[in-house]
């Protein structure tokens, strides 16, 4: 006689986790940047399992020189981000805003992580090709500092999550 309410114990046992081991994030980096021929590609998908954020956030991290800078990578100490904001897709156009439920914080970034992104600092395009309101990416909304992305696609535009999970990821 079966138990009511009660779930099986093999299927209890049989449960996947959503979580991925360090070597299978990078696996998947390496993947991603292969396909794309992009070294660019390498780093945004590390950037992302090691830190945890969201796709919105992860299209939308900028770094400069300079201490107003969201992305702090000093010489000797901890390097840092700040997520204070998300890149969102509504009605075709991209627009800023901030993260989602108000998850402002503050992550700190493993020294491995942090000489990546200096790499990515360094290497970035110029700005996005994004429609111009006063002279200045849509995209960037109410932001008053210029456009620093780091994750831009091949063509200077912000990568759609379902574009890029067709095209490196199934």
């Amino acid at each position: 006689k079966r138990a009511k309410g009660r779930t099986p114990a093999s299927a209890a046992q049989q449960a996947t986790s959503n979580v991925i081991t360090p070597l299978q994030a990078l696996c998947l980096a390496e993947r991603c940047a292969l396909l794309s021929g992009r070294d660019i590609d390498f780093v945004m998908n590390v950037f992302a399992a090691w830190t945890g954020v969201r796709w919105g956030e992860l299209l939308a991290v900028e770094g400069w020189d300079g201490k107003d800078s969201p992305l702090q990578l000093p010489q000797a100490g901890v390097s840092t981000y700040a997520v204070d904001w998300q890149l969102r897709e509504i009605e075709g156009v991209v627009c800023k805003s901030g993260p989602k439920d108000g998850s402002y914080r503050v992550l700190d970034l493993p020294p491995f992580l942090a000489d990546l992104t200096r790499w990515a600092m360094d290497n970035k395009h110029g700005t996005c090709h994004c429609p111009q309101t006063d002279g200045r990416p849509a995209c960037k909304g109410t932001d008053p500092t210029g456009p620093n992305y780091l994750f831009l696609g091949p063509k200077h535009g912000h990568p759609r999550r379902s574009n890029y999970a067709d095209r490196y990821l199934t």
